[in-house]
């Protein structure tokens, strides 16, 4: 921008141009302050279902259901209103993106172009059963929901008429998706100022139409929040014509690195050294139990044991809503009623594996009771603990129940029970750390790949020619004399020049279910970007901050922020060093928006509640360290 200053004044005093005012004074027909919320939304929503959306046949099959059907269809009707199936969708929004491709595509397939609009989360289910009878009412061969449609010979076949390649668009927009899914692209603070840089950047590329400007993020998805409004899109960016200079750096803004590799997750496999744990169950519930007798007895036994007999309770209120009569809330943990806090017992796998659940139903009549129906179920304690390991410690499962015998004026009955469950699990970690050793990169590698991946400067990696790395070894519960103890094998990776410091977590069959990155300062804002009220999203404070996300199988996880306090200093009389520092770490949980504030070292009873409660105790841990370092394959 320095160099063009000259040229822009001179323009300016041949009066060819309004200098300060004519970027702010414009207008745009779309209200981008509602359609970037809408547009996240709808990256959401694919990204979501992204392992059939940006599945390469299903791609193929997508555009064809976009131009064969799709488009004919909205040409025909001409009604903004309507929403296509979600992979058509994304087909569609793709094409909108490449606006002259989309106009030129349009005229020659259908002979207009086809208007779009975005919708909130409430108007796509208001609008969901209009646009299903209005898709099979014209296409009833073709599958409304994208999950049922079946990739068959004829869709294989297909051959394209469009100009544009929405297959490889589609490729680019699956990156373009993860590097706008930091919680600071929805903060109205932070994207409000991205409309404004918007602006100035239209008005740039208006001035500037033979140079390449790479957009940063925040405007980024305001221009694509623009753009799919075709028509409003076009006629707005014909009213552009400057803007004055402006920095056109923001930090949280920039490139963040290639969305995370596939990984795996942990199987059931990982688990099967767990043999112990407490079940805390704080509510329980009846469903879909018909009848309008109000004696009803829950029993929960785990193995021989009874765990649990309690009394269930008839929600009126419940039942009048639903329109029938039936038998809802069970009982729920209140201390303050005088009810017990929770239904709390030990289990061992080794000696028991099922929790027993039983419904009676009865009728009674003075001091005699009358059984009308007993339902029975059942649970294995495996499924909770693997359900409760890969989604935190809170979670409802559902016992199915059957009836094992029915009275004459009762129908055969079936049921489920939900329990919302807390497990308490002891698990021991022993780490075998690895010695720090150079690697010489070898391009064809998987781990060349991923350092390439999260290096925030690829130039310097490749400039440098190896990274510093170790292998560390986790053991999960290891009994000294088992040889089955499971093992991962934790892989940290630190290159200076290549900015990038990573861990890679993989399985004892070399399989990658976990992975961490550096974010750098463009990827993340600064507090004052931010409103005060969402001050517990990510962003960095000070120099001396660092950031990492943490992603699974699910995408990212959780980001962490550090930095370290009283660094140790050495004592030249004695020559030791008189503190070890501590490491104060901001974490958030991405997936369920809870935050915490710790540090490390820290004391005995610490709690890591963005993980749902695990506690760190010392006697559980063990830490020994190899004269020499494990061999890292590459």
């Amino acid at each position: 921008m320095a160099s063009s200053s000259s040229t822009d004044k001179q323009l300016v005093s041949e009066g060819k141009l309004k200098f300060a005012t004519a970027w702010s004074d414009i207008k745009f027909s779309v209200d981008l302050s509602d359609a970037v919320p809408r547009e996240l939304y709808f990256l959401r929503l694919v990204d979501r279902n992204g392992s059939i959306l940006y599945n390469e046949e299903y791609v193929k099959n997508s555009i064809r259901r976009y131009e064969q059907c799709w488009l004919p269809l909205m040409a025909k009707v001409q009604n903004k209103n309507i929403i296509p199936p979600l992979d058509v969708h994304w087909i569609w929004h793709t094409h909108m993106l490449a606006p002259q491709y989309y106009f030129d595509d349009c005229l020659k397939l259908v002979g207009t172009v086809v208007d779009h609009r975005l919708f909130s989360s409430d108007e796509i289910q208001q609008r969901f059963g209009d646009s299903y009878s209005l898709w099979t009412s014209y296409h009833p061969s073709e599958p409304y929901d994208f999950a049922s449609v079946v990739v068959n010979r004829c869709s294989r076949s297909f051959t394209s008429r469009l100009a544009y390649d929405l297959c490889a668009a589609s490729r680019r927009q699956q990156d373009f998706n993860y590097q706008v899914s930091l919680p600071h692209f929805n903060s109205p603070k932070f994207m409000a100022e991205a409309i404004e840089r918007y602006k100035r950047f239209v008005f740039l590329k208006a001035m500037r139409p033979n140079d390449f400007l790479t957009p940063l993020y925040d405007f980024d998805i305001v221009w694509h929040a623009h753009q799919v409004h075709p028509v409003a899109y076009a006629e707005d960016t014909k009213r552009v014509k400057y803007f004055p200079e402006k920095p056109y750096f923001r930090q949280g803004c920039m490139y963040r690195g290639h969305s995370a590799p596939e990984l795996l997750g942990f199987s059931a496999q990982d688990f099967s050294c767990i043999t112990n744990c407490r079940v805390n169950i704080s509510s329980i519930s009846l469903k879909i139990l018909p009848t309008i007798k109000k004696s009803v007895r829950l029993n929960l036994h785990y193995g021989s044991k009874k765990v649990a007999e309690l009394p269930v309770e008839f929600d009126e209120k419940f039942a009048s809503h639903q329109g029938r009569r039936e038998l809802v809330l069970v009982w729920e943990a209140d201390p303050s009623s005088g009810r017990m806090s929770t239904v709390e017992f030990d289990v061992d796998l080794n000696k028991e594996k099922y929790i027993f659940a039983s419904v009676e139903l009865y009728e009674r009549s003075f001091l005699l009771k009358k059984e009308l129906v007993k339902l029975h179920g059942r649970i294995n304690v495996k499924t909770m603990l693997c359900k409760y390991l890969n989604n935190g410690t809170k979670n409802v499962i559902s016992i199915d129940l059957g009836a094992e015998k029915t009275s004459a004026d009762l129908p055969p009955l079936k049921s489920s029970l939900g329990l919302t469950t807390h497990l308490s699990v002891n698990i021991k970690l022993e780490l075998i750390a690895g010695s720090f050793n150079k690697l010489f990169f070898n391009v064809l590698s998987e781990t060349h790949k991923l350092c390439r991946a999260f290096s925030l400067n690829m130039k310097g990696l490749e400039e440098a020619k190896f990274v510093l790395a170790a292998c560390h070894r986790f053991f999960l519960n290891r009994v000294i004399s088992s040889k089955e103890s499971l093992c991962y094998n934790v892989n940290v990776i630190h290159s200076a020049k290549g900015l990038l410091s990573a861990v890679l977590v993989f399985d004892s069959q070399e399989r990658l279910i976990a992975s961490s990155h550096l974010l750098g300062p463009g990827s993340i804002p600064t507090k004052s970007q931010l409103e005060e009220h969402l001050q517990f999203f990510p962003h960095l404070s000070s120099p001396d901050e660092r950031a990492m996300v943490v992603s699974n199988r699910d995408g990212d996880f959780a980001v962490f922020k550090a930095k370290w306090v009283n660094i140790p200093y050495r004592d030249d009389k004695d020559e030791k060093y008189r503190s070890h520092g501590h490491l104060l770490i901001d974490a958030l949980n991405l997936m369920k928006n809870t935050t915490q504030k710790f540090e490390i070292p820290g004391a005995d009873d610490l709690k890591i509640k963005i993980f749902g409660g695990m506690t760190r105790k010392h006697e559980s841990c063990f830490f020994r360290c190899l004269k020499k370092g494990n061999s890292f394959k590459s």
